[in-house]
């Protein structure tokens, strides 16, 4: 039972550590992946019995479908060969006779590669209907195994490490935004206040410095204006 003066706190970005009120994204696109990541986990193989399944089934129909095709057309011509064999002596054996059966031949091919084709253009039909024969349950909102799922031992769970390793590298998982900026501020002012031979050099500022950094430090910095103006003025620098 939840007390009656709770308080309405409403919890920083897991994943990168901004309040709730900024409306991050981070934890929408963080759920969207484990989601991705448990379907490839516990359904692949589900699917893939399922597929090879139906792959069977279709393909056993589609066999036996052909065979009743062509078992009509293989006895329409045997019985037009049977006729033919049966002819007078004088037309047996002779041209006409075998340019006959090469006729009977043609046609039994042609209705054969027809019936195998008229097999084949079935697949998608059979397809869809021994996918439906599949039956995929889930169990009710008020089952047990939903209302407390035994995942985990204790009914609180406190977790000792950060849950994502991504925030700020782990260490400002449980640091306030106040604290975080603070910290930037006293490293920004102890960057400032470095002489100008402890500054870093342009080359050095182009290999190791980041350019958000770069500007920090060059903040204050004019002596690329000044060499400009004594150059445009005839100026020399002591």
């Amino acid at each position: 039972m939840e007390p009656k003066n709770r308080p309405l706190i409403d919890p920083d970005c897991a994943i990168c550590g901004a309040p709730g009120l900024d409306l991050c994204m981070c934890e929408g696109l963080e759920l969207e992946a484990a989601v991705n990541r448990a379907e490839e986990l516990m359904l692949t193989s589900c699917l893939d019995q399922i597929r090879e399944w139906v792959k069977i089934r279709a393909r056993n129909f589609i066999l036996v479908y052909y065979d009743r095709l062509a078992y009509q057309h293989e006895r329409e011509y045997s019985e037009r060969i049977n006729e033919i064999e049966h002819c007078p002596a004088h037309y047996y054996n002779s041209r006409e006779y075998f340019e006959e059966l090469d006729r009977e031949e043609a046609r039994l091919k042609h209705y054969i590669n027809e019936a195998w084709k008229a097999s084949v253009q079935r697949y998608p039909e059979v397809l869809r209907y021994f996918y439906s024969l599949v039956d995929i349950s889930r169990p009710n909102d008020s089952d047990v195994c939903v209302t407390s799922p035994p995942i985990y031992p204790d009914d609180v769970m406190r977790p000792s490490i950060p849950m994502n390793a991504r925030t700020r590298e782990g260490e400002n998982a449980f640091r306030s935004r106040s604290e975080i900026d603070r910290q930037e501020e006293q490293e920004y002012r102890a960057r400032s206040r470095r002489r100008p031979s402890e500054r870093y050099s342009d080359q050095e500022r182009e290999e190791t410095i980041p350019r958000s950094e770069r500007i920090k430090d060059t903040r204050g910095d004019y002596r690329s204006s000044y060499y400009s103006r004594s150059k445009k003025y005839g100026m020399e620098r002591d």
